[in-house]
């Protein structure tokens, strides 16, 4: 008798949270495909305007009040594509931008430095507050995330990249990306010319919490 009821309470109590787990499961599901909803939305801008400037990413960023709606977002940026060659001429184009601040970014620069093939650096960010050492970023210094962007340049899909410690968190540091990548169709060639990528950098911390 007694273990026939034990083995009750053991069973409902396995039974309760298996349905805790599959109402979590469903949740999470449920957050992930609105972060995803917003990166597609903002890539929507750039494939009406490839050249979007920074802000008018700011401005579209802003009005997505994600701070609110989304939970754990740190961040959401342009990453762009920039071959080796055309480093130093990315670099100067990115101090002269006044589009937000009127002094430009006169110490802007790729980092980690080194000279690379290729580089896919983090140009627009939103907010900037709390992200400053995102800005100029090279994820080729985050192997998790430059893999992510590599597969979502290749397959054309949306993409979240294995989590990666975040450079300006101190406390929760592990996140993780979600991607899509951005061509540009207006050049007139037979294949459209890979631009960069819209992401959202999500603190795995808090959203779980939420």
């Amino acid at each position: 008798m007694a273990g026939q009821q034990a083995h009750t309470v053991a069973q409902v109590g396995t039974e309760r949270f298996q349905q805790e787990a599959r109402a979590f499961a469903d949740a999470l599901g449920q957050r992930i495909e609105g972060h995803t909803e917003v990166v597609n939305g903002l890539r929507g801008l750039f494939i009406a305007n490839p050249r979007l400037t920074r802000a008018e990413f700011e401005r579209a960023a802003s009005d997505l009040d994600v701070g609110q709606r989304y939970a754990g977002v740190r961040n959401l940026s342009f990453t762009r594509w920039v071959p080796g060659a055309e480093r130093a001429a990315y670099e100067a184009r990115v101090r002269a931008d006044t589009s937000i601040n009127l002094r430009g970014y006169p110490d802007f620069a790729i980092h980690p430095p080194g000279d690379r093939a290729e580089y896919f650096v983090a140009e627009y960010l939103w907010p900037m507050v709390g992200n400053e050492m995102v800005l100029g970023l090279d994820i080729s210094a985050q192997p998790t995330n430059l893999a992510a962007m590599q597969y979502s340049r290749d397959s054309g899909r949306t993409v979240a990249s294995a989590p990666f410690d975040m450079l300006q968190e101190v406390n929760h540091r592990p996140g993780f990306v979600i991607r899509v990548p951005v061509f540009d169709y207006s050049t007139g060639a037979p294949e459209p010319r890979f631009v960069g990528a819209v992401a959202s950098t999500i603190r795995v911390y808090d959203m779980v919490q939420a």
